[in-house]
C-alpha cells in the first residue's frame, strides 16, 4: 500500500494538471489520464519509472492504449471484475 500511494503522488506531480486514475491488481497496473497533451509512449515511459522498471523486462511486458470512450468501458470492465 505505501508503495502504491508513493506512485500515485509522483504520477500526480508529473502529470499535472491532469487527472489520473492508478489501478493495480494482483497482475496488473494500469493508468488513466485526463486531460494534458501526453503521448501513448510518455506515459509508458513514466509509468516504468514510477514503478523502478528501468525497461529490461520490455518484452515481458503488455501494454495497450485506450482513448475516450473505450477507455472508461475498460475501467469500469475491470473495477467490476469482467476482466
Amino acid at each position: 500500500p505505501g508503495r502504491l500511494s508513493g506512485a500515485l503522488e509522483r504520477l500526480r506531480a508529473e502529470l499535472a494538471p491532469a487527472e489520473c486514475v492508478l489501478l493495480s491488481t494482483c497482475n496488473r497496473t494500469e493508468l488513466y489520464v485526463a486531460g494534458g497533451d501526453h503521448t501513448g509512449d510518455e506515459l509508458i515511459a513514466l509509468l516504468r519509472r514510477v514503478h523502478g522498471d528501468d525497461g529490461a523486462a520490455a518484452d515481458d511486458a503488455h501494454f495497450e492504449e485506450r482513448r475516450c470512450g473505450a477507455a472508461v468501458a475498460h475501467l469500469f470492465r475491470v473495477a467490476a471484475g469482467l476482466e
